[in-house]
């Protein structure tokens, strides 16, 4: 296999009753990188590591585009003033103590698109993901208005600027 050859693999994250998660990524010889969901589940975890990839590094490269498969058109776009909803419901990053990296700076608009919002988004668990070199946090979770959960422990803000918007 050639380095950063793309790839799509579905991965079984047994922690979790043996679910079936699609990716397309990038590979090399430390690390992962998830570039997209390809998966129909609207319950998604990204695991600290993948079965049979033990030891590399898992980072998403970033969050734009990411779930662009669970976008579905919104019936009611003349009274909401937006296109697309998406269908994510709930997102967990890491499932163990190691944590999953970020490929980007930057978590602006993670999930909100000015032409689709996460609107079904009801919990989130970033507790698992190394955001020690984000800056720029504004518009993260805006139009998320399901969100009932919001786990961020341990998740670290020290070189944030920018966080207007951020719900």
């Amino acid at each position: 296999m050639l380095e950063d050859e793309r790839m799509t693999i579905s991965i079984k994250v047994d922690k979790y009753g043996k679910i079936w998660y699609d990716w397309e990524y990038t590979e090399t010889s430390d690390k992962i990188t998830l570039t997209k969901y390809k998966g129909d589940k609207v319950n998604v975890v990204i695991p600290s590591e993948f079965e049979g990839h033990e030891g590399k590094t898992v980072e998403i490269k970033t969050f734009d585009g990411m779930f662009e498969n669970l976008k579905k058109e919104n019936p009611t776009a003349d009274i909401d003033g937006y296109d697309y909803y998406n269908t994510l419901v709930s997102l967990k990053i890491g499932t163990t103590d190691k944590k999953v990296t970020l490929g980007t700076n930057s978590l602006q608009r993670a999930f909100y698109e000015l032409s689709c919002r996460f609107t079904k988004l009801e919990t989130i668990d970033l507790s698992g993901l190394d955001a020690s070199n984000v800056i720029d946090m504004s518009a993260m979770f805006f139009g998320c208005r399901s969100i009932k959960e919001i786990n961020l422990n341990g998740f670290n803000t020290s070189r944030v600027i920018y966080m207007n918007q951020m719900f």
